[in-house]
């Protein structure tokens, strides 16, 4: 399991999980336990008793549902960014965001420009000036070159 985020709690004991696996309907699971293990967080489900029956969950997906009422202003879901077009101070448009990177410090936007390579650019507020989700916009404020490396 890879853990992509930074709150450990969504694996607490009895926090809800939505399992993905391909051509199978979508369902919750209950975290029973979880500990961080070697390679990873190992996590126990509730109704999951045999090792055989852990095994057939490999490969699936695990997801937090999320309530954006949770969020205090100015603050964002990773998937939220994702495929937002990026705009300069004066409306250009200048690419898109494609991914969202999480380190040790701010979070990373993926800056795709048409024609060059991604940038990954901080989400801090000197540089993103705006976002509007309904408009699927960021407003970046970012220094010249730093789009064009």
């Amino acid at each position: 399991m890879v853990l992509l985020g930074d709150d450990p709690a969504r694996l607490d004991p009895g926090r809800e999980l939505r399992l993905e696996r391909a051509g199978e309907a979508p369902r919750t699971v209950r975290v029973a336990s979880s500990r961080r293990g070697p390679k990873g967080p190992l996590v126990r489900f509730e109704g999951v008793s045999t090792r055989d029956e852990a095994e057939a969950l490999s490969g699936a997906e695990l997801s937090v549902p999320f309530d954006p009422a949770e969020l205090g202003a100015g603050e964002f879901y990773a998937h939220q960014l994702e495929g937002l077009r990026v705009l300069g101070p004066l409306g250009a448009e200048l690419g898109r965001v494609t991914g969202v990177a999480f380190g040790p410090g701010r979070p990373l936007l993926e800056v795709t420009v048409p024609g060059r390579a991604a940038q990954l650019v901080p989400f801090h507020p000197d540089l993103v000036r705006g976002v509007d989700l309904e408009r699927g916009t960021l407003t970046l404020d970012a220094p010249e070159g730093l789009l064009e490396l």
